[in-house]
């Protein structure tokens, strides 16, 4: 289960602060000022591979999403267009 908490993290640290706070409503309601590693921690484990594939999804739809390209120095993506 670490290596889903760790893939988790990693998707979540190139996702925007609103992505992460919609995250953080998600899965530690009470707690919004936690870091998102310790809201990651705070997961059930039978709650985590629908995280994760919340969290690819939104990675998906970032990379769809040119000015997010951009914003993250992934002009590279956009030229194979």
């Amino acid at each position: 289960m670490v290596e889903k908490r760790e893939e988790i993290i990693k998707v979540l640290s190139d996702c925007t602060e609103g992505q992460q706070m919609i995250f953080k409503r998600m899965y530690s309601p009470g707690n919004l000022q936690l870091p998102i590693s310790d809201v990651v921690d705070l997961i059930n484990e039978g709650s985590l591979e629908r995280a994760l594939d919340q969290c690819e999804r939104t990675m998906i739809k970032n990379y769809k999403n040119k000015k997010w390209l951009r914003e993250h120095n992934l002009n590279k993506i956009l030229k194979n267009e």
